[in-house]
């Protein structure tokens, strides 16, 4: 399948630093080509991943370009005909997780950041540590800081949804209050998770087209271990049955 390439304008050359500055880090070790012309007249740069099998030129008949935008510096490209998937965009450092299919028809992996169960605790990065004082410590690593915490913001809504359907059970006109996710943020935490295991921001995400509100909410459920919050909720209110003494 085919692979992404970014075209930076106006730059001779592109060290690490530029990359990320340009907000192209996320595309790993990359090959970089000079170009005269790029998708916008100007001379710049062309690049994409090492171990992409793709050449740096400006195919204009067959690529889409989608020009910077929002604060980025790149424009992005690749051919309709034969977009990147799962299997060309995974990361070396990638951490796994469980399949979900989105709208393009493929499986991506999803982490699981908080799971339901004692152990494990994330498949996200810890760091073991000791404090000071020698108490020992654990800390999420600081590359996937973030997505522990938007799960946890995750799970702040599920927890109020479910205050709300037991509201209003005796109140019909009870709403939700501050705790309401819009879809721009359910995207952009759809996206955070795929990245764990992918080279893509939202930019690559909203290109592919493989976000459909189904897939979003799929990778929230997956990304919080609904399945098994639900399994032991289920479980418990077995157990508390079991326990009632029988009626007389």
């Amino acid at each position: 399948m085919g692979h992404f390439l970014y075209y930076i304008p106006n730059v001779p050359a592109a060290s690490e630093k530029d990359l990320a500055e340009a907000g192209a880090a996320h595309v790993g070790p990359v090959k970089i080509g000079q170009i005269d012309r790029g998708p916008d007249g100007n001379a710049g740069i062309l690049l994409a991943n090492a171990a992409a099998n793709v050449r740096l030129r400006v195919d204009a008949e067959n690529t889409r370009w989608i020009a910077p935008a929002a604060g980025r510096k790149f424009a992005i490209g690749y051919r309709p005909d034969d977009p990147p998937g799962p299997e060309e965009l995974l990361r070396d450092d990638a951490i796994g997780g469980r399949p979900v299919r989105l709208a393009d028809g493929n499986e991506w992996i999803v982490p699981v950041a908080r799971f339901a169960s004692a152990m494990p605790t994330t498949e996200l990065g810890v760091v073991y540590g000791v404090t000071d004082g020698g108490e020992p410590t654990s800390t999420i690593a600081a590359a996937q800081a973030e997505l522990w915490d938007m799960a946890g913001e995750l799970m702040e809504m599920l927890f109020a949804e479910a205050a709300l359907a037991e509201e209003q059970k005796n109140n019909a006109d009870a709403k939700m209050g501050d705790e309401a996710m819009t879809p721009e943020r359910g995207i952009e935490i759809a996206t955070a998770a795929l990245a764990a295991n992918y080279r893509v921001t939202e930019i690559e995400v909203r290109a592919l087209e493989i976000l459909s509100a189904a897939g979003v909410a799929e990778i929230h459920r997956t990304l919080i271990d609904l399945e098994g919050y639900v399994k032991l909720a289920t479980g418990l209110k077995i157990a508390v049955e079991k326990k009632k003494p029988a009626a007389e």
